[in-house]
């Protein structure tokens, strides 16, 4: 029998894969910015807020399309792939990819339509309009969404870095670039984005296949097929992960309707440097997913337990001194826009402190997800985006974009409690100890004492305050000394650091 392998080691993997990701999220983040700045400038508050709403769709819509697979691909794919059940492996790739072509077609074929009915005589009407391009990065993106799944159920972290993550956004922002700069406008916005998820898929494509091409290849290994197991998972989670897609996205969606296109642009912006601090969490739950899969399936609840709390800590750590400087000066990033973009200063700043607490819960909602409770994950987010959904309503006419935020903020904080909350319930698994709880109550006194001190200050001095801040809770970490699996984590993320 094989020794239990020690939490230290456990973590050290965990944070190998989670520095790649974090490298990849970090370039997305920048490349993805770029691409906002430029687009927002020469399109203007008008055309970026058509651009960023047809982006906001075909997002939403790729998220569902997939049936899920995307995510059946991770909870499976890693599960036999760890216990060398290579019949079962063959057959759910299979079943993933030939779902996701199928489904991704036919949502191809029904958003076009939408678009070629719609009449273009308004700014809503011109949005929809939108959707006859746009339309081609649905079912793109929906082989996309796959081929990457199938990276990350191999841990193929690198591959789905540089697919996933870096090749979309680059593609886009060269292709876009080269199309409004020849005066092409929105509609060479929106084609260079199509093409973006083209690309990237066909990159992905390639990675999949020498990842799982000798086993597809492979006439001796007859795939199992288990269509009843992976939708029963799989739709489920589809519908959870759409609505968590829909529930960042709907204040967008409902702005739209509800106010100007131009008001549209400046929230994408807010949006856009508000989820600049959810990397970390995404880096870390990329390569958790899989491994929480792999030990809930071995029924190993201890070592889920240890790593859940060193995760959550790390996340706490690395995520803390991006938080207090969006927070505590919100104008700084929104200055490297145009000045039509100010105004969005204070929906920046709610929107801010429901991702933080977002973050906070982010490794809790992954055991869910990847512990196999996709009708609790389901759950969850019917409740969140049913919130979500009636503060929109109630907020946008009183308070525009700033109502927008608070309803976001609101129903993302529901979601989290609700995970946080099942983890416990379900797996017997809680983030919060000692450590825990004394990162986050440092990262908390720390940046309300610099507002409370900054409040009303110039820039100079609430940059200051800011550093100290930042300063004070490093220094708190410190001191409270490091254990095996801090060090471990240290050493084995620099490492992947230097490495990329």
């Amino acid at each position: 029998m094989t020794a239990p392998r020690p939490p230290d080691t456990d973590a050290a993997d965990i944070a190998g894969g989670s520095a790649i990701v974090m490298v990849g999220g970090l370039g997305e983040r920048i490349i993805r910015m770029v691409l906002s700045w430029l687009l927002a400038r020469w399109l203007g508050p008008v055309g970026f807020g058509l651009y960023t709403f047809v982006q906001t769709l075909v997002a939403t819509i790729v998220s569902l399309s997939a049936l899920g697979t995307d995510g059946g691909i991770v909870f499976f794919g890693a599960r036999y792939r760890k216990a060398g059940e290579r019949e079962r492996l063959k057959g759910t790739l299979l079943l993933c990819l030939g779902i996701a072509v199928v489904a991704g077609a036919l949502c191809t074929l029904a958003v076009a339509a939408v678009g070629f009915a719609a009449s273009p005589t308004t700014e809503q009407g011109q949005a929809l309009a939108g959707l006859r391009i746009g339309a081609l990065s649905v079912g793109l993106g929906t082989a996309l969404a796959v081929l990457v799944g199938g990276l990350i159920a191999a841990r193929d972290m690198r591959g789905q870095a540089l697919t996933g993550q870096l090749g979309l956004p680059l593609f886009t922002l060269l292709l876009s670039a080269a199309a409004v700069g020849a005066g092409y406008g929105v509609d060479g916005a929106l084609w260079s984005l199509a093409a973006g998820y083209g690309l990237a898929a066909l990159g992905a494509l390639v990675l999949f296949w020498r990842r799982f091409g000798p086993l597809l290849r492979d006439r001796a290994v007859r795939p199992l097929w288990e269509p009843g197991a992976l939708l029963r998972y799989s739709l489920p989670q589809s519908l959870a992960r759409s609505l968590y897609q829909a529930n960042l996205r709907i204040d967008i969606l409902m702005l739209t309707a509800m106010a100007s296109l131009s008001e549209v642009g400046v929230y994408k912006i807010a949006t856009m440097i508000a989820q600049l601090g959810a990397l970390p969490v995404m880096a870390s739950t990329t390569m958790f997913g899989p491994v929480v899969s792999e030990l809930v399936y071995a029924r190993e609840t201890i070592r889920l337990q240890a790593l859940l709390r060193v995760v959550t800590r790390w996340l706490l750590i690395l995520s803390a001194p991006l938080y207090l400087g969006l927070i505590l000066l919100p104008d700084a990033f929104l200055a490297l826009f145009d000045e039509e973009y100010r105004s969005g200063g204070r929906a920046l700043a709610i929107l801010l402190l429901g991702q933080a607490v977002y973050v906070a819960g982010g490794p809790s909602g992954a055991l869910v997800t990847m512990g196999g409770y996709s009708g609790a994950n389901l759950l969850n987010g019917v409740v969140s985006v049913a919130l979500n959904l009636v503060l929109n309503a109630l907020l946008i006419p009183r308070m525009g974009m700033e109502g927008a935020a608070l309803a976001s903020a609101i129903s993302i904080v529901a979601w989290t409690a609700l995970r946080v909350l099942q983890a416990r319930w379900l797996l017997g698994c809680t983030a919060l100890d000692g450590r825990v709880a004394g990162a986050l109550g440092l990262a908390i006194g720390a940046g309300a004492l610099a507002a409370w001190l900054g409040d009303g200050q110039p820039f100079w001095a609430r940059l200051l305050l800011t550093i100290g801040a930042i300063a004070v809770f490093a220094a708190g970490i410190a001191l409270g000394g490091s254990t095996p699996e801090d060090r471990a984590v240290i050493e084995r993320f620099t490492s992947r650091l230097r490495r990329r």
